[in-house]
């Protein structure tokens, strides 16, 4: 499997497991569609949802570490959630967990970084060597787009590869 797809899987299963968006939350995982195995293309997309997606990797400037920047962006419809309370309510629980994972990142393993190291090395054909480093990205202001409400989070994930 791919560094990218990898990395959307172990982000989408760790805040599955760990954060509280709801079960009428759907999981678009972009190289994954049919991450909850009830992906049903007749009906289109279905909301409210959280779309995880990862850039392909890029190396830093030392050429041998890796990193994939990965986007996690809630929304939902305009029309359902007028005042925008479930997309502040989902948004609120996915950054309180990466910023519980960055938290220990920076000062020592826990639960839900294990958690996260795991499913990327679960998925990973290649030697991605763990535990990985986590820096802030680019993130989604709140917008209204299309009869969308969305925001986002991103995250660098930076990670070395045996096979380099």
């Amino acid at each position: 499997m791919n560094d990218a797809k990898s990395i959307e899987l172990a982000f989408a299963q760790t805040i599955r497991q760990f954060a509280q968006i709801g079960s009428e939350t759907k999981m678009r995982v972009f190289q994954s569609m049919d991450f909850e195995g009830d992906l049903d293309t007749s009906q289109g997309r279905s909301f409210p949802v959280l779309s995880v997606s990862a850039s392909p990797p890029q190396s830093e400037d030392n050429q041998s570490t890796m990193f994939c920047d990965i986007s996690l962006i809630c929304a939902t419809k305009v029309d359902d959630d007028r005042n925008h309370s479930y997309l502040s309510d989902m948004y609120g629980e996915v950054q309180k967990l990466m910023n519980k994972i960055y938290s220990q990142f920076r000062y020592g393993d826990g639960e839900e970084y294990c958690f996260l190291n795991d499913r990327i090395v679960e998925h990973s054909t290649a030697e991605i060597n763990t535990p990985v480093s986590l820096t802030w990205g680019d993130s989604l202001a709140p917008a209204e787009d299309q009869g969308l409400n969305v925001i986002g989070i991103g995250v660098r994930v930076h990670y070395g590869r045996s096979d380099f």
